[in-house]
């Protein structure tokens, strides 16, 4: 029952370009709010010497975003050898705004290259017609 609630809620986030632009939005408020609610148990932590009860779940997530932001870092570097953090960072928020503007162009449809980069074959192909 689980798996099938994710494959229709995949579904239901990935009908539209809407659908995926809403869901983008979502996702990053969302983690903005937890690295806000990360830094906030940390300066409780060090400053005040107070640990509050959710440390566990707040050290899980951090250690999620750091392993997700390393291994992104690392493919970039992969990429472009020649590149850096900073600008990996810069890359991959460019790359975000770009998908982003481009959801919410109604006459510049996305293309499979532009979510997989690396695709064979059907790079041109329009995810949504």
């Amino acid at each position: 029952p689980l798996l099938c609630n994710r494959i229709y809620t995949a579904g239901v986030d990935f009908k539209t370009s809407q659908s995926v632009k809403t869901f983008l939005e979502n996702h990053e408020k969302s983690t903005e709010r937890q690295l806000r609610r990360i830094y906030r148990a940390r300066n409780l932590l060090v400053h005040q010497g107070i640990a509050v009860p959710q440390l566990q779940y707040l050290f899980e997530k951090l250690n999620y975003y750091y392993s997700v932001t390393f291994s992104k870092v690392i493919h970039d570097l992969q990429d472009y050898p020649h590149g850096s953090v900073d600008y990996s960072y810069e890359h991959r928020r460019q790359e975000f705004e770009y998908l982003s503007h481009q959801l919410s162009s109604s006459t510049s449809p996305l293309r499979v290259a532009d979510v997989l980069p690396r695709e064979e074959g059907s790079a041109e192909l329009l995810l949504w017609p």
